[in-house]
């Protein structure tokens, strides 16, 4: 645990909005990559011929699957960032910024 509680003493000194940047990192790539990896792909050479095929939805079920995934991954991403942004400043003892509130039932 002593490498847990350097990690949260080095974040206690970074700003609020860096340490919320860090605890959705992950999110945050996975939302990047959703969005930037089909544009980088199309308009680089190298990379269009090395994902040639990847993009090659012909048949009504690969555009099923490729849109399901898409969705997928999406949405676990937004789920993920709010559930940190939520309640990660409180498990690890960091400023709240109050970006997001908990809803009313």
């Amino acid at each position: 645990m002593p490498i847990v509680e350097t990690v949260l003493k080095f974040l206690r000194k970074i700003p609020p909005f860096l340490q919320l940047l860090y605890l959705v990192r992950f999110s945050l790539v996975a939302v990047l990559f959703l969005v930037l990896f089909p544009i980088v792909t199309i308009n680089s050479a190298k990379l269009s011929a090395l994902f040639l095929g990847l993009f090659d939805l012909d048949t009504p079920l690969r555009m099923f699957w490729a849109t399901c995934f898409a969705y997928l991954l999406s949405w676990s991403s937004l789920i993920t960032m709010r559930i940190t942004l939520l309640y990660g400043p409180t498990r690890c003892g960091l400023q709240k910024l109050g970006v997001i509130r908990k809803t009313r039932k």
